[in-house]
């Protein structure tokens, strides 16, 4: 199944990387790739994997080995990742992007 990124979760892992690079540019790009790789290898094989959303209608990655969480819903034939953030974040508080 196709995988794709909005605007709004590529924004996510813009602003994931800029924080990480802070104090370590090498982990923010490495971090970064990490989510992206281990969400399109899980999604684009077992779509409904994740559990169900917060949100209505959408779905939610959760990984074990970094504590990102990755909102996506799916349509047809594609997954489509909504968000992306720590679960150190509050999802109500997040800004809409």
């Amino acid at each position: 199944m196709r995988v794709e990124w909005t605007t709004g979760a590529q924004r996510n892992l813009d602003s994931i990387e800029r924080y990480i690079a802070r104090d370590n540019p090498t982990a923010a790009a490495k971090t970064v790739l990490k989510i992206v790789k281990r969400t399109f290898s899980q999604l684009s094989t077992q779509p409904s994997s994740g559990k169900p959303g917060r949100i209505d209608g959408t779905r939610e990655l959760i990984f074990t080995e970094f504590p990102y969480i990755v909102i996506y819903t799916v349509r047809q034939d594609a997954v489509f990742i909504l968000r992306v953030f720590h679960t150190s974040q509050c999802l109500e508080n997040l800004p809409e992007q």
